[in-house]
């Protein structure tokens, strides 16, 4: 579904599992999209044909792990539940999480809990928590000397659903 918020973007996944009560839960899994308005100046293939615009700060990356996620989910449909797929416009912007709640995001599509991600090794779980609530499982980067103490984000969000 597009146009939530206005420019936002939401896809919903189903689970083929059975419920092990009477409630299925709806995780939403949130990764922000756009580009920063700076004029691009490197001439590489997949530069911004937008001019006055540059995917420079990870967007990109995240909107390709979500796309990653949910053709993993779409494919197995290894749980129970709903996995709500959100791709949240103008997060450098401040206005996209405010304008996917205004137009009910979490109502509409019943999420119970949002899960972001971020590259590299930040957290990069505020705007989740922005959106709805704080995630109830341990995540973290999977590499160094505490990895073994980390979850994959995918099998985390798997097993939550």
């Amino acid at each position: 579904m597009s146009g939530v918020g206005k420019t936002g973007v939401v896809g919903v996944i189903t689970g083929k599992m059975a419920t092990t009560n009477d409630h299925a839960k709806v995780i939403g899994l949130r990764a922000d999209m756009g580009a920063l308005p700076i004029e691009e100046k490197t001439n590489l293939p997949y530069a911004s044909k937008n001019k006055g615009f540059m995917h420079a700060c990870g967007h990109d990356g995240h909107t390709a792990m979500l796309l990653g996620a949910a053709r993993y989910l779409a494919e197995t449909r290894n749980f129970a539940g709903a996995a709500v797929l959100i791709f949240q416009p103008a997060e450098e912007i401040g206005m996209g999480a405010s304008a996917m709640l205004e137009d009910d995001l979490i109502g509409r599509f019943g999420i119970e809990q949002v899960c972001g991600m971020a590259n590299g090794d930040s957290a990069g779980l505020h705007h989740a928590a922005y959106i709805s609530t704080t995630m109830r499982f341990s995540m973290g980067h999977r590499t160094g000397s505490s990895s073994q103490r980390t979850r994959s984000r995918l099998k985390a969000w798997r097993d939550e659903l």
